[in-house]
């Protein structure tokens, strides 16, 4: 049977998997971040600078038609938001996924470390009466 040396080493491996999988999902979550937070602002500060860009080239030439008609083309061509372009919403759905996956692998590691420790407990208990039992 184990001593608790054994389950103390165990438990040791679990905590720094569980250190592991906080590292990863805070690498993974900023990841996150800068594609749908950071894309996304720099996409509506390309699309106000478009709009600033029409609403002073409509000030700068007016009664012109055709003039006003292509400066009012480039407001239909801004960006969309990031899950709008097919690639990026599958990085994101990605991401997404595998933040769930480490996540439920960290919880996973978080229950071994508590039940490996609640063991670790028990036998160095278990250990110390053994010790008092033979000197008494």
């Amino acid at each position: 049977m184990p001593d608790s040396s054994y389950y103390y080493s165990l438990y040791k491996q679990k905590r720094n998997a569980v250190n592991d999988y906080e590292d990863n999902l805070r690498d993974l979550r900023k990841a996150l971040s800068n594609l749908t937070d950071t894309m996304g602002d720099e996409i509506g500060n390309i699309n106000n600078e478009l709009d600033d860009l029409k609403s002073d080239l409509n000030k700068g030439i007016r009664h012109n038609y055709q003039f006003t008609s292509r400066a009012n083309e480039v407001t239909e061509k801004k960006e969309k938001a990031v899950t709008a372009d097919p690639n990026l919403s599958i990085a994101v759905s990605e991401l997404q996924d595998e933040i769930t996956r480490v996540d439920g692998l960290k919880n996973e590691a978080v229950s071994d470390r508590e039940d490996y420790y609640r063991q670790y407990e028990t036998k160095k208990d278990k250990e110390r009466q053994e010790f008092w039992d033979k000197i008494f």
